[in-house]
């Protein structure tokens, strides 16, 4: 609240000493001067300004009065009694301040060190004990009962949401009216919050402070009254509702150090109701509600903020701790006892105490880290490991600071200890996570969420797999969509099905056939799913690519092998009926050789016709062997050797424009096979690529060995795990396109044109390949030549060539 408007008096009695600053120049200096006025004198002038003046303040310079001019003081309380002093000293002594205290002193202050909003503070309270001292002189009995409502008031248990109600109903119990309503600072606003009788403004209705009954109380900080309050119309608050009502009231605003805390109305119905008496009584009682209303705040506040910060180190699983290093001593929060497993009757902390949890392999360097924090003293940090009395493993992480005392030697070390046990199973579950989708051999693909159409949206994340299987680095595909996969082949339905899904945000699954840097295809079974954030918003896409060319390729072989299985079938069949009538025909030609020996003419056209039977024997033998129904004789060989044996064949087909080369292996290649047949193949494969060449080239022959089916570390698809030998024939020809590849091994297939071949040839090559349980491999590219790859299975070690063959031991 405010003091009245007379300029109060304050007498200051002070001798100057050398080194400290007199106080007379910090009181006048201050904005104190506004509201009183000084007058400074010495020891020997005291008395008589005491004896002279009726003043409102008395400060007293301590070695003015002790010990030799206690009559000051007498004199004082024999002029004016109800005026309070303030001592002050130069230093602060504990007898001085005894003997002051005794004396009558409302203040002792250290003259050196004063603080001038406390002594702002001390001043004003003083100056407001002896007005309203003078108040109440009269009326001992009211002061106490204002006295006892006060201390009901600050000793209540009650909330701040419920204390302005019962701040209401006890002033208006104290005062005779018909409504108290109490308003409290929230924030920048006022806000009306307790009432009491039924003259009162509504909870909740915010105080105009620009204007308004209350409003101006609060703006001029000080207490307003009037009796004459219907004939403000409109000035009464918000709630225009008490217009017309309202006799008279006062308007008291609360106050702490300067600041409103508050506000409180005591309305009437009748015009004059409050008497000068009441009036004075609310000024008193504002005075000390300020203070109380100010001081409930702050404990609502510090409640509030330690509850907040309890349940906030809880959640967080951090704890505080003290070392007092001076008296070795540990003082630990509730939280430090919860992380340790413990409760705090359960064991006397101590150092030793804190290094029996400490785990074994941890503590000559928590004792390290103690140890140096002595001697250098930094903000610093460690993680550990503590064992609990029930044997459980937790992680925390301390963090500690040394204070130090004024002569610089260590006093304190204050520090948090945070459970980070979860965090860190978290941290090392997420690790092996990322591990595992790095290291796993199928595609782990990360994108936004949008745009779905094109151009689609962008890679955020690959692992390793992607970069071994499409060629790609990270860096060349962050950024850019996973269309980069597409190429010519790629099934278009297949991606409009795909966008289609994302389009409505569902899971996909569908075989891709995709491309690789290098143009090479493969095939990717696709897992494709949205993920979201905490919103509900979708964020991302992931896609895993299992790689699924080795089974394509193993159901595009089983499919071309039941092809050709049912093929060999008819053939085989045909090929028997065939050789039946071949039978027959060339038996009946034998016998007609026999009876025409004396008819030359005749005997041309017999001999002719049987040539021709035995070429439909040799076509007929063809088919039989891609059928695979033809009796065969395997024989342990050589196949280095057989190439040998081979080479004068080849010189044959060799000519100007064609060249042949033949690489043998040093590796000893033994396999089972029928040699005749092997020579056939071979012989159909050199000539077919003589024919591929028309403008010349070379054929190149070459054997080689196989270990568990890999060739240059990289496992050869389709083929079991074990030991081939590898013979490959290669031209420079013309090559072939795809669908000419899939049918090159089908009987009577040839791309020759009319009578330039059978096209039994290759059928008789995979005939040779299955009889001898082998495998044959065509690679071709249009323009750029033909390769046939012939894996046969090779023997075990203890095998070896007969010496009858001309074969070289193993």
């Amino acid at each position: 609240m405010s003091l009245s408007l007379m300029r109060k008096l304050i007498l200051l009695i002070e001798n100057e000493e050398a080194g400290v600053p007199p106080l007379h120049d910090l009181l006048t200096q201050s904005d104190q001067d506004e509201i009183f006025s000084v007058q400074t004198v010495t020891t020997e002038t005291a008395i008589g300004q005491i004896k002279s003046l009726n003043y409102d303040l008395l400060i007293v310079d301590y070695r003015s009065i002790f010990p030799n001019n206690l009559n000051l003081i007498e004199e004082h309380k024999v002029s004016n009694a109800a005026t309070p002093f303030i001592i002050i000293n130069k230093a602060i002594d504990s007898d001085a301040k005894l003997r002051s205290f005794e004396a009558g002193a409302s203040y002792y202050i250290d003259k050196t060190n004063i603080n001038p909003s406390f002594l702002k503070e001390a001043i004003r309270t003083c100056l407001e004990k002896k007005e309203f001292g003078n108040i109440f002189g009269e009326d001992s009995l009211k002061l106490k009962e204002i006295i006892r409502l006060n201390i009901e008031i600050a000793t209540t248990e009650l909330d701040t949401e419920e204390l302005p109600d019962f701040i209401a109903e006890k002033i208006g119990r104290f005062v005779e009216c018909d409504g108290v309503s109490v308003g409290k600072k929230e924030g920048q606003e006022f806000v009306y919050k307790g009432t009491y009788g039924k003259l009162v403004y509504p909870k909740g209705l915010r105080i105009r402070t620009e204007r308004g009954f209350s409003g101006q109380a609060i703006g001029n900080k000080r207490i307003l009254f009037h009796g004459q309050l219907s004939s403000l119309s409109g000035e009464v608050g918000d709630d225009y509702s008490l217009n017309g009502k309202i006799g008279s009231g006062v308007a008291i605003p609360l106050f702490f150090a300067d600041e409103p805390v508050g506000i409180i109305n005591v309305f009437s119905e009748r015009h004059d109701s409050f008497e000068r008496g009441i009036e004075r009584s609310l000024e008193l009682l504002s005075v000390m509600l300020g203070s109380i209303l100010y001081k409930k705040n702050v404990e609502h506040e510090l409640r509030s903020g330690r509850n907040m910060l309890k349940n906030a180190l809880k959640i967080a699983n951090l704890g505080s701790w003290e070392w007092n290093v001076i008296e070795n001593k540990i003082t630990w929060s509730d939280e430090v006892y919860s992380i340790f497993g413990i409760s705090k009757n359960e064991i006397q902390i101590s150092v030793d105490g804190f290094f029996s949890f400490v785990h074994p392999d941890d503590e000559a360097r928590v004792r390290r880290f103690g140890e140096e924090l002595l001697e250098y003293g930094a903000v610093t940090e460690i993680d550990h490991r503590i064992v609990r009395p029930d044997g459980e493993i937790r992680s925390v992480v301390e963090r500690a600071e040394l204070i130090r005392n004024s002569k610089g030697e260590p006093t304190f070390i204050i520090g948090t200890v945070q459970d980070v046990t979860e965090k860190k199973r978290s941290e090392e579950n997420l690790r092996l996570l990322q591990i595992a989708i790095e290291k796993s051999t199928d595609i782990f693909l990360i994108t936004e969420s949008e745009p779905i159409a094109d151009p689609g949206p962008k890679i955020v994340y690959v692992n390793e797999a992607f970069e071994k299987l499409t060629g790609y680095t990270r860096e060349e595909v962050i950024g850019r969509t996973p269309k980069i996969l597409r190429g010519p082949k790629s099934d278009l339905k297949i991606q409009a099905k795909i966008e289609e899904s994302m389009s409505q945000w569902k899971q996909i699954r569908e075989e891709t056939l995709n491309h690789r840097k290098d143009g090479t295809e493969f095939w990717t079974e696709l897992d494709m799913f949205p993920i979201s954030d905490s919103t509900g918003r979708y964020t991302h896409w992931i896609s895993i690519h299992r790689d699924v060319t080795e089974r394509k390729q193993t159901e595009e072989r089983l499919m071309q092998s039941q092809k050709m299985e049912a093929v060999g079938q008819l053939a085989g069949g045909l090929a028997h009926d065939f050789n039946n009538l071949l039978n027959v025909i060339l038996a009946n030609l034998d016998l007609l050789e026999l009876k025409l020996k004396e008819s030359p003419d005749l005997l041309k056209r017999v001999t002719s016709a049987q040539d021709a039977v035995q070429r439909g024997v040799e076509v007929n033998r063809r088919l039989l062997s891609f059928s695979r129904k033809q009796p065969i004789n395997p024989e342990i060989a050589d196949v280095n050797q057989l190439l040998r044996d081979f080479s004068p064949i080849l010189e044959k087909i060799r000519t100007d424009k064609v060249g042949v080369e033949l690489e043998i292996s040093n590796e000893s290649l033994i396999c089972e096979i029928e040699k005749s047949g092997l020579e056939n193949a071979l012989l159909n494969l050199t000539i077919n690529a003589r024919d591929a060449m028309p403008e010349g080239g070379t054929i190149r022959i070459s054997s080689g060995l196989l270990k568990n089916a890999e060739s240059e570390g990289v496992r050869i698809s389709g083929l079991e795990q074990a030991d081939y030998c590898l013979v490959t024939v290669t031209d420079s020809g013309i090559g072939m396109d795809e669908p000419i590849k899939a049918r090159i091994f089908e009987p009577f297939f040839s791309t020759k044109g009319a009578g330039k071949g059978t096209g039994l040839g290759l059928s008789m090559v995979y005939g040779f390949v299955k009889q001898s349980k082998g495998f044959v491999k065509v690679i071709s590219v249009p323009g750029h030549g033909t390769s046939f790859l012939i894996f046969l299975p090779i023997l075990s070690p203890d095998h070896s060539v007969p010496a009858d063959e001309g074969a070289i031991l193993p």
